[in-house]
């Protein structure tokens, strides 16, 4: 029986459907497809696709030989807006002439006010404080030496919005490298706390990452910063084993949920943001365990929201070199960082996108984040913003419309750069699903419409991780080829030793698609297997059907296009 998308679900607004549903609720006949119960499916009939939110450039370099990074915002005392980032040398983190700048804004991000410099030279990494009597506390990096990562975390204060700014003040930490990149807490008794990575080997003046031992932790003070008590939390072992050969947990962020447990999100090199919990506020911590998403060697952030809510930002790769660092996406979650289901893509554009930070004032998420290093930009989010679908990629020419999912083609100047590889050249809405079974079904309905390329695709990502880590059934026009592709990209593109780089393709020679004829796919994954039945969507005839031995990583889906004017249906994941 074909899936009727007006029948699909009957939800109101949205039309996805979420958690157990039974056959009733979902208005069809599931005989027709399999007695397993839907866990997801929407048949487009609602606004589930988020939007690529508009920005402001707050600050865009004037000096060529100098770059903007690791922006930070906080509210101040009378709801001015304090955003401030390093303004480095062409030496990077490590140049001498570094310095932080510093904007405000009265009127809640409308506006701001030109950078200006509010630190001597060799200071980078700043990040905030708010105290509970509502004063910023800024806290950065000063450099001991020319040498990556050689410093120390000191502090100033202001007592009117970013004015004036009191002496520069140590964090003595018991050791003599600690970097700090996200805003720290004002616990509820009214202490302070920070979130830092620190090295553990105390190597002094021969210090160098090649030796370093990096360990996420956090420091409280009950004295306003006169004194700090460290409290290690997590160790990681750096599996690519490079630059260092022992612990790599580093920039953590951490958040307190409204029951009083923290939570830290760490960076890595294993391919995977990590987290830990401590329930006697930073005490202790739990054993290090790997989230659902997927990390790049670059900074998490992540913020407790209004009514428990919890928002995280992190970019969706794998592959670590910095010029890599995209998408930059926000998600939320609703049940104690269980499941992160609705998301928003910051940006898509294909260059460095990193170190965002966000702040809260009165409902809105107040978010800043640094573009190829030559802009820092903000935005201004509501929670109605983020949705189940994420476009990713050309995220203009995704639109919901007439009961359908549509892609109107690749745009000139849709954000792909012609240099990243072949295999980020697709342009794709995600969902990013909670754990499902590894035993499951993917279905979804779709339509070639007037006007693809020659050269077309059509993917369904049915194990989708990240940018560089899935696998998808794809459909090429040119020649009717249909079949399982699978990509592996984790490490170092320019330092391949370092890297797994994999392309494979299951192709089966096909008729190529009818346009404005509807079809359905499904794919249903196993144990160490993945089959896919393609059907005449009116007819139900089987048009082709393989089933491959294969081994993949990725628990969310995905649908994508290459040059493809495409429309999809009733997505169902059972």
């Amino acid at each position: 029986m074909m899936l009727d998308r007006r029948k699909l679900l009957q939800t109101g607004l949205f039309s996805v459907a979420w958690g157990l549903l039974n056959s009733r609720a979902m208005g069809m006949n599931l005989a027709a497809w399999s007695d397993a119960t839907p866990i997801f499916a929407d048949s487009f009939d609602g606004p589930t696709l988020a939007s690529k939110p508009s920005y402001t450039v707050v600050a865009d370099v004037a000096d060529g030989f100098r770059w903007l990074h690791t922006p930070s915002i906080i509210e101040g005392r009378h709801g001015t807006l304090l955003a401030s980032w390093s303004s480095n040398g062409p030496r990077g983190d490590e140049d001498p002439t570094n310095f932080l700048e510093l904007v405000r804004s009265t009127d809640k991000g409308a506006t701001w006010s030109k950078p200006r410099q509010i630190t001597d030279a060799s200071t980078i990494g700043p990040v905030f404080l708010r105290t509970r009597a509502g004063d910023p506390v800024l806290f950065y990096l000063r450099n001991h030496s020319l040498r990556q990562d050689d410093c120390s975390i000191v502090f100033r204060r202001t007592k009117d919005d970013g004015l004036t700014w009191g002496d520069e003040m140590p964090v003595d930490i018991g050791a003599t490298v600690a970097i700090i990149v996200n805003n720290g807490l004002a616990l509820p008794n009214g202490d302070w706390m920070i979130s830092f990575h620190y090295d553990r080997t105390q190597q002094g003046d021969n210090f160098t990452t090649a030796k370093a031992d990096y360990i996420a932790c956090v420091a409280v003070s009950s004295d306003e910063g006169k004194t700090w008590k460290r409290y290690d939390a997590a160790e990681i072992p750096n599996e690519q084993r490079a630059p260092n050969t022992l612990s790599w947990a580093v920039e953590p962020a951490v958040v307190l949920t409204p029951s009083g447990i923290l939570r830290m999100i760490i960076r890595t090199l294993n391919g995977y943001l990590y987290q830990t919990t401590s329930h006697d506020l930073g005490k202790t911590w739990s054993p290090v365990r790997k989230t659902i998403f997927s990390n790049d060697n670059s900074k998490p952030s992540i913020l407790e929201l209004k009514g428990g809510k919890e928002l995280l930002m992190w970019n969706d790769t794998r592959v670590i070199d910095f010029q890599y660092r995209f998408p930059l996406i926000a998600t939320l979650s609703e049940d104690d960082g269980e499941t992160w289901f609705r998301s928003v893509p910051i940006e898509d554009a294909t260059v460095t996108l990193d170190y965002p930070s966000a702040v809260q004032m009165g409902d809105s998420i107040k978010l800043i984040y640094g573009l190829d290093r030559r802009q820092m930009r903000f935005v201004d989010l509501q929670e109605s913003d983020f949705k189940p679908w994420v476009p990713i990629n050309n995220s203009g020419s995704w639109k919901i419309g007439e009961g359908v999912l549509h892609y109107a083609g690749d745009r000139p100047g849709g954000g792909m750069a012609d240099a990243i590889p072949d295999w980020m050249h697709w342009s794709k809405v995600v969902s990013f699903l909670p754990r499902r079974p590894a035993a499951s079904t993917f279905s979804v309905d779709f339509r070639f419409d007037e006007g693809w390329a020659k050269d077309a695709v059509i993917g369904v990502f049915v194990a989708y991780q990240d940018e560089s880590n899935w696998t998808a059934w794809c459909w090429h026009l040119a020649d009717g080829r249909a079949g399982l592709q699978q990509e592996v990209h984790a490490g170092s593109v320019t330092r391949p030793f370092y890297a797994r780089n994999s392309s494979n393709y299951t192709l089966d020679r096909m008729t190529a698609p009818e346009p404005n004829v509807w079809y359905t796919v499904e794919i249903t994954t196993g144990d160490g297997s993945m089959s896919y039945r393609l059907l005449d969507r009116q007819s139900r005839k089987v048009l082709l059907a393989s089933s491959n031995k294969l081994q993949w990583e990725g628990q969310f889906i995905g649908l994508g296009s290459r040059k493809a004017v495409v429309s999809f249906d009733n997505a169902v994941v059972r």
